[in-house]
């Protein structure tokens, strides 16, 4: 190689190499390999549902896709690698609305968090980094945030009182250095809309059924002391499914009726979602 310039050594490698369109040798060990773990990886991971029914929305479609419950994003950093996250069957349709709700909700509720606390470690963070324009990746990227820190703002409420009603239970209030509170509105339908959808999928997940219309769910959020008799019940007759250490849920079935149940999904070690599926027809009885 001494001696010859980069004209003469690139010139010699292309006299080394076999004509245009002759066949080159494989390595069978090595294409064996890589299509063994992409087979497995693409069934495991990327397979669509073969359920033909939308969890949500009860419609029927040809293809359908997967939504996690919770979302993903609501999960911790702290959670376990090993933890298998559920998901559930659903049109594309759901699964985008859902999305943006989730996305909506989880700026409201994130900013309301201590970033200290292992239930709900890096959320609060990756929120904010979300609505930081100075991370955007292109110019329409920084619309965006602006725009959903903006919505963010507009959502802050700075009070000399806590409101007697209204507050999400559980998270209580927090002061200020000069002494005023810091709330932030969230509307009810993002609330229950989210709380019903996690209990379809919940319900799915635990024993393959759907909650179709002759069914009712109840919604409902207490302090911690308010449901001991609720918790108590779902806890004794239950099973608690451990989804790392940011989400818990506890299923309870009391009848020969599959659907008829107690739900506690517990968030954060923060928020509780307490819940009631029976019969309409059975609503007088309740």
């Amino acid at each position: 190689m001494v001696g010859r310039n980069v004209g003469d050594f690139r010139q010699s490698r292309l006299l080394h190499r076999p004509p245009r369109g002759t066949p080159q040798p494989i390595r069978a060990n090595r294409l064996i390999e890589f299509t063994f773990f992409f087979k497995i990886s693409y069934i495991r991971y990327m397979r669509p549902p073969k359920e033909k029914i939308c969890t949500y929305c009860l419609k029927t479609f040809e293809k359908l896709t997967w939504d996690h419950i919770p979302p993903k994003s609501w999960y911790p950093q702290s959670t376990p690698s090993t933890v298998e996250k559920w998901k559930v069957p659903c049109c594309n349709v759901c699964n985008n609305e859902y999305s943006k709700l989730d996305d909506k909700l989880l700026r409201l509720l994130a900013i309301c968090l201590n970033p200290n606390d292992l239930s709900s470690s890096g959320i609060p963070e990756k929120v904010i980094a979300s609505i930081d324009p100075n991370k955007s990746k292109n110019e329409r990227d920084r619309r965006i945030r602006e725009k959903n820190r903006n919505k963010l703002i507009e959502s802050l409420i700075i009070s000399e009182n806590i409101p007697e009603e209204g507050l999400l239970p559980n998270f209580g209030s927090q002061i200020m250095h000069n002494g005023k509170y810091k709330l932030v509105k969230i509307p009810d339908d993002h609330l229950f809309t989210f709380s019903k959808r996690l209990v379809r999928g919940v319900t799915f997940t635990i024993n393959n059924n759907l909650i179709y219309d002759n069914y009712l769910i109840e919604i409902s959020y207490k302090e911690l002391l308010n449901a001991i008799d609720f918790i108590y019940l779902v806890t004794k007759h239950g099973k608690q499914y451990s989804l790392g250490t940011g989400i818990n849920i506890t299923y309870a079935n009391f009848s020969d009726d599959p659907l008829s149940s107690l739900i506690r999904i517990r968030i954060w070690n923060k928020w509780d979602i307490y819940s009631m599926v029976y019969r309409k027809e059975n609503y007088n009885y309740i």
